[in-house]
Formats: C-alpha cells, structure tokens, sequence
C-alpha cells in the first residue's frame, strides 16, 4: 500500500501538536475532577468523623460530671459523719460498739 501525504509537514506538527494539546487537556480535566471528588469525600468524613469526636466527648464529659458530683456528695457525708463523731464522741463510741456486738 501506497502512503500519500496531503500535509504539509508544518500541518503534520500542528496536528500532533493539537492532539497532545487535547491528550493533556482532558488528563488535567481528570485530575481536577478527581481531585474535587476526593475532596468532597474527605470533608463529608471530616464532618462524620467529628460528629462522632462531639458525641463521645459528651458522653465522656457528662460520666465525669455525674462521678464528680457522686464523690462529692460522698465527701459531704463524710465530713458531716465526721462532724458528728466530734460533736457526740461518746455515741459513737457506744453505737461503734453495738455495732460490733450485733455482727
């Protein structure tokens, strides 16, 4: 077979030229998309992700909370029994006393 060029070799470049040109044209065009697309996924995890760091802290903070507040209430009682001790030492003595004899 019988190769004809009707181009001229300055058309010839230009040509292959204008297809490289297009080639890495639609590559960046790929890129960008996926680069917008891994994007999206990634700040849709974020939001997902610190929706889930919100909560446990929460749940966490409010654990803590209610602890504190139980070992307090323990610690007022203690120093009220304390108080009281003082106040009524020979009561104590007796009711530490029967206690003992009862069990």
């Amino acid at each position: 077979m019988i190769t004809i060029n009707l181009l001229p070799p300055l058309k010839k470049q230009e040509l292959r030229l204008r297809g490289l040109y297009v080639a890495i044209k639609n590559l960046m065009y790929t890129v960008l998309l996926l680069t917008i697309l891994s994007t999206i996924v990634l700040l849709a995890t974020k939001a997902l992700l610190q929706n889930h760091f919100n909560q446990t802290v929460a749940e966490s903070t409010l654990t803590l909370k209610s602890g504190k507040i139980f070992n307090n209430d323990i610690r007022i009682f203690n120093q009220q029994l304390y108080l009281l001790r003082r106040a009524c030492p020979r009561r104590a003595e007796r009711g530490d006393a029967r206690d003992a004899a009862d069990h």
